[in-house]
């Protein structure tokens, strides 16, 4: 008798334990910055919006890297609205990757300035910048033979996290697919999340369920549904979050669509409801 209430204590011990398990979930965000006819909101799917300025909103010159200010910035920054991650601003005209010191000089001064700006117009204001820090490297990430590139890309990094990232309340890597081979994005993003780990801020991925318009035969093709489910769940195992971008302004929102039905599914097997 004393064994068969020692091995009930046991199975139902462990059985909770077991339950818990599969509850329970890290903590983790999931939200979206994509652009349709008519807007998108699937906030009701755990999915709120993040806000994103665009560089055409800051630099509305191509000739110019002269920042809106005053009256323009206030009015921009008041219909950005919030969500739960910092405010990420998209400019990629600078380059803080480059061997070319004056350059490097000038661009972190650039978006320094930026930050420096935005917070002075809203105070209190957190901020990150889209795919800067680690900037998107991906054949020397793979290729043994491409160990220069590799160091100086770690060298970068280095620099960077000593002089950029302690400006900034996030790190938001871009991880778009470049081709269809599964596992040269698998490695190529743990390898980019590992550094990106390495500079002490939360990091949240910028995800896209297309390939990369750079790509002549994929670009616009949306991933298939096992490819987008790796992605999803190698940002869950090695960031805190993600962003979900798309831009597709003469579509309507399609609820049914492949890529979308498996982000509910994934959503849902990680318990995300944020």
């Amino acid at each position: 008798m004393k064994f068969y209430i020692t091995l009930l204590m046991s199975v139902c011990f462990f059985g909770a334990n077991s339950a818990s398990a599969q509850s329970s979930s890290k903590p983790f965000l999931v939200v979206q910055s994509m652009t349709y006819k008519g807007g998108v909101d699937v906030s009701s799917f755990g999915v709120p919006r993040n806000p994103l300025i665009y560089e055409s909103m800051l630099l509305p010159s191509k000739t110019s890297d002269q920042m809106i200010e005053g009256e323009a910035l206030k009015n921009l920054l008041d219909g950005l609205g919030s969500g739960p991650l910092p405010t990420v601003i998209d400019i990629e005209r600078w380059h803080l990757y480059t061997d070319n010191e004056d350059e490097r000089s000038k661009s972190r001064e650039k978006y320094l300035n930026v930050v420096r700006n935005i917070r002075a117009a809203r105070p209190g204001i957190k901020l990150g910048y889209y795919g800067v820090v680690p900037t998107r490297t991906y054949w020397p990430l793979l290729d043994a033979g491409r160990k220069s590139e590799r160091q100086k890309w770690e060298n970068l990094n280095s620099r960077a996290a000593q002089d950029f990232v302690p400006h900034v309340d996030a790190i938001f890597p871009s991880l778009y697919t470049l081709y269809g081979n599964q596992e040269g994005w698998r490695i190529y993003a743990e390898e980019t999340l590992r550094v990106a780990k390495r500079f002490g801020k939360p990091v949240y991925c910028y995800l896209w369920p297309q390939f990369n318009s750079g790509n002549p035969l994929l670009g616009g093709k949306y991933l298939p549904a096992d490819y987008w489910m790796l992605e999803l769940e190698t940002c869950y195992k090695h960031s805190d979050g993600i962003v979900i971008w798309n831009h597709e302004p003469q579509k309507n929102w399609d609820p049914d669509a492949e890529w979308w039905q498996q982000t509910l599914k994934f959503l849902e097997s990680k318990s995300i409801k944020n």
